[in-house]
């Protein structure tokens, strides 16, 4: 036990950031002082109950992929990544992206959760959001133009300027290379038809396993909480859904930079 929790600490410690530093002290905690949820939930093996749900619900989606050569290449892949890796197990996704992945990992994970899994959304640290822009105190349908950014004119744009951009935004710095850390990605946000909705679909390029540059997009549904500056996110992402939560937190007040 011992030997497997010091090769799961090396392994976090490696990675040098604050997200694995913090995930080193709840392993500690999981494993010589009380149950964490967050902690055991990463470290379920596959056990018999969750093969029979497998099997039962999902076998003709696993032969699909398993006889697949790419397919069955990600989920190789995915058994290599080390203990709770995300950018690993991004990159094999990345790497591997197929319908008939995402078709596995739909039924499996999604529609009959056979591992058991419940990753809540976490709710803390639940920063403010700035409250004022220009100025003025900051209401949603500013925030939301924020968001619309380089896309098409508005109120966000630099006075007086009329250029446009096939983008709303450009990332320029990310702290997840699992999530927001890729040599080029163009961020595209459009209002949806109902109010307080939008859509958001980042276009990313990023690296594969083999060396290759691919560019990957994904489409979020958007909404706005009750406080503005606040959104809450959505996404089928290969066959698994993300709830996510962003705030603004500043921006250059001629919008040539904004941070959330």
């Amino acid at each position: 036990r011992s030997a497997r929790v010091l090769k799961t600490v090396e392994s976090l410690w490696s990675r040098h950031s604050s997200d694995d530093l913090l995930f080193i002290w709840l392993v500690l905690l999981n494993e010589y002082v009380t149950p964490v949820p967050e902690v055991a939930s990463t470290t379920k093996g596959t056990d018999l109950p969750s093969l029979l749900c497998m099997i039962r619900h999902c076998g003709q989606k696993i032969v699909d992929c398993v006889t697949d050569t790419r397919c069955k290449a990600g989920l190789d892949c995915l058994e290599g990544c080390s203990f709770n890796d995300q950018v690993c197990q991004y990159r094999c996704i990345v790497s591997y992206e197929t319908p008939k992945f995402e078709q596995f990992a739909l039924c499996i994970l999604q529609k009959h959760n056979c591992r058991g899994l419940d990753a809540k959304m976490p709710m803390m640290p639940d920063p403010a959001p700035m409250s004022s822009w220009r100025g003025q105190p900051l209401t949603h349908e500013a925030a939301e133009s924020l968001f619309i950014g380089w896309k098409q004119q508005g109120p966000q744009m630099p006075a007086g300027d009329q250029i446009t951009k096939p983008w709303s935004w450009l990332v320029a710095a990310g702290k997840n290379p699992a999530y927001d850390f890729f040599p080029c990605q163009h961020q595209l946000y459009s209002y949806g038809k109902g109010k307080g909705q939008m859509w958001y679909e980042p276009v990313f390029k990023a690296l594969t396993l083999d060396g290759q540059e691919v560019w990957r997009r994904r489409r979020y549904r958007v909404r706005r909480a009750t406080i503005p500056g606040t959104f809450y996110y959505s996404v089928l992402d290969n066959g698994v859904t993300s709830n996510e939560v962003s705030w603004w937190f500043d921006d250059g007040l001629d919008a040539v930079w904004v941070a959330w």
